[in-house]
């Protein structure tokens, strides 16, 4: 499941003008009712967060219908942005690291995301060592996808991950406009495409195409707190041979980097432990 308890935020009738919403064929769970006020938020006060502006792609994204292998009124737990990946170039069918993108590794894993090259916009930004330890691997950004029922059925697979690379992610900090007590973080994932993880690659119409994702960041009661609220179909998947795309770690050029407001916070994570990156992945991978 992808939380822990009921949601920090109360929805209000901006949800009603979604796209999504117009294709529900049940009454949307409060979670999907929360999640829809911060898509239509972002819409119409985009120069509130910070990373802003975007793009006409990124518009195109918030405004579209979401592809029918989604459905954001769903049970709870069915999607999210589950984990960072680790490889080495060529390969990727046998990873060596992960780390799952839980709530209290939040601000690690954006920093990880970029220090690869994201675009991760945040007001505590600091420039710490890359751990060398990672530093051999190539990394990407898995989002966890189990279908609706009539999707499943029509096209014969019930879940899998999609993934890109971390210079294909863009992370904006929401304002504390609206609800200071919860969190309105918006990330874009850009030419999301299947993994051999899961049964997405059983699906020719799935995995042959690109997707952008759209996820927003759900309160602390969230195990996994970045949930996706749009899928948006880009166009063909072009197989991309062996071009290796470039997401070694190095800074962000277009962030400033300011210096850890406190140290102890980094010193304290077991993710930056040369023992904790030996070995195969846990069980279950």
């Amino acid at each position: 499941m992808s939380r822990g308890s009921t949601p920090s935020m109360s929805p209000d009738s901006g949800a009603d003008s979604d796209p999504d919403a117009q294709h529900d064929t049940h009454p949307p769970n409060l979670e999907c009712q929360i999640l829809r006020k911060m898509r239509n938020k972002l819409k119409r006060h985009p120069e509130l967060w910070l990373g802003n502006p975007l793009t006409t792609r990124d518009h195109r994204l918030l405004y579209c219908r979401s592809v029918d292998f989604f459905d954001a009124s769903r049970a709870l737990g069915t999607c999210y942005a589950q984990k960072l990946t680790f490889f080495l170039p060529r390969e990727e069918i046998t990873p060596v690291k992960r780390i799952e993108w839980k709530t209290e590794d939040d601000f690690t894993c954006k920093m990880f995301v970029q220090r690869c090259g994201g675009k991760v916009f945040m007001q505590r930004s600091p420039q710490i060592p890359y751990p060398d330890h990672l530093k051999p691997y190539h990394m990407r950004i898995d989002v966890k996808i189990i279908l609706p029922t009539p999707a499943a059925i029509k096209y014969k697979v019930a879940w899998g991950v999609l993934s890109t690379t971390p210079d294909k992610a863009h992370i904006l900090q929401g304002p504390s406009t609206f609800t200071p007590s919860h969190p309105w973080d918006a990330m874009i994932l850009y030419d999301c495409h299947i993994t051999l993880e899961g049964e997405l690659r059983n699906s020719p119409q799935i995995a042959s195409r690109v997707y952008d994702i759209l996820l927003m960041k759900m309160g602390p009661d969230y195990i996994f707190p970045w949930l996706p609220v749009a899928i948006r179909d880009v166009g063909p998947f072009e197989n991309p041979g062996d071009r290796i795309p470039e997401c070694y770690p190095r800074a962000s050029p277009q962030l400033p980097l300011q210096e850890p407001s406190s140290p102890i916070e980094w010193a304290s994570s077991s993710l930056f432990s040369p023992s904790s990156a030996s070995g195969l992945p846990p069980s279950g991978f």
